[in-house]
């Protein structure tokens, strides 16, 4: 009596754990999407245009999830852009997220930019439109130009070449002397 006892408990405790309801196996499914299907650590992945250098892409940490048509990047990210061969700019970001749809790569954390004519960006969010050739931000954003002058402002808005730029709502301090009462400039401003 005993013996059968304990075999019908064995028994039932298989039937309890093996048994999963129809709800459980659909969130599980649905997490799927959640697991990248490609990791690599600690890589430089480096991108040609007719054969000459277009960009290099340094990380600690990348996930490609190929059902969603993203990757990201983690632990420290720096894009190198070049233009026939020649370094253009620099992107340093803790993280980053690019959109393979639409080309569309979102820089999270700590983002510096640093093109080669001396102008430094500075954020902590970035999103750079390739196909618009538009680079924005909506939060605070600190832009040192070559000739040491630096604004504050929340608002962003460049072309990807960091050429022309636009900061809403700015404010900052400028080596330049400036007329802002709107008439004719002073002997000492021409």
């Amino acid at each position: 009596m005993r013996r059968d006892i304990a075999t019908y408990f064995i028994f039932s405790m298989c039937l309890l754990v093996g048994c999963q309801s129809n709800q459980d196996i659909a969130t599980n499914e649905a997490n799927i999407s959640d697991i990248p299907d490609q990791v690599s650590f600690h890589a430089t992945l480096t991108t040609t245009h007719n054969g000459e250098l277009a960009s290099r892409i340094k990380y600690g940490r990348m996930e490609r999830f190929s059902s969603k048509k993203i990757i990201k990047f983690h632990d420290g990210v720096e894009i190198n852009r070049y233009d026939a061969g020649v370094l253009k700019f620099e992107i340093r970001a803790e993280q980053a997220t690019l959109n393979e749809v639409n080309d569309n790569l979102e820089l999270v954390g700590k983002v510096v930019v640093k093109t080669h004519d001396g102008i430094e960006v500075f954020a902590e969010k970035l999103l750079w439109d390739e196909k618009q050739d538009i680079v924005t931000s909506d939060v605070f954003v600190t832009v040192i130009t070559a000739e040491q002058d630096t604004i504050n402002g929340t608002g962003f808005e460049s072309g990807n070449a960091f050429k022309n730029w636009v900061i809403k709502e700015p404010s900052g301090v400028t080596q330049k002397k400036l007329s802002l009462g709107g008439g004719e400039p002073s002997a000492d401003e021409k």
